[in-house]
């Protein structure tokens, strides 16, 4: 969290309290997730029959409805704006800090040997 606000991408972190606690500012949540997939995994490969592994070039980044019970839906920018869970302009925000955010971490894995496949 700290090396993503260094870079200005904002995040709820404040302090790390210790080993396993963190303080962190409460948020109002907008119901969705923005997941970016550098690779075929889990999900979308199972959804459309993918090879799993498959480099996405570029990273493709797809919006879920938050909701446990209908199993987080996939869902489209019309809906999100339709529905009112969120405008135009943050719809774009999200996109590019996600984006940004796979910047950041991509080479921050690279780093110590790993590779960043997607993250929610």
């Amino acid at each position: 969290m700290k090396k993503l606000s260094e870079t200005g991408i904002p995040t709820n972190f404040v302090e790390r309290l210790n080993s396993s606690d963190s303080l962190v500012k409460r948020l109002e949540m907008i119901p969705l997730e923005c997941v970016l997939r550098n690779r075929a995994a889990g999900s979308i490969v199972r959804r459309l029959g993918l090879e799993e592994g498959r480099v996405f070039t570029p990273a493709l980044y797809e919006l879920f409805l938050k909701d446990d019970d209908l199993h987080d839906p996939l869902i489209t920018e019309h809906h999100v704006e339709n529905f009112g869970w969120a405008t135009s302009d943050e719809l774009q925000l999200m996109y590019e800090l996600t984006f940004k955010a796979n910047n950041v971490l991509t080479e921050l894995f690279d780093q110590v040997g790993l590779e960043l496949i997607d993250f929610k």
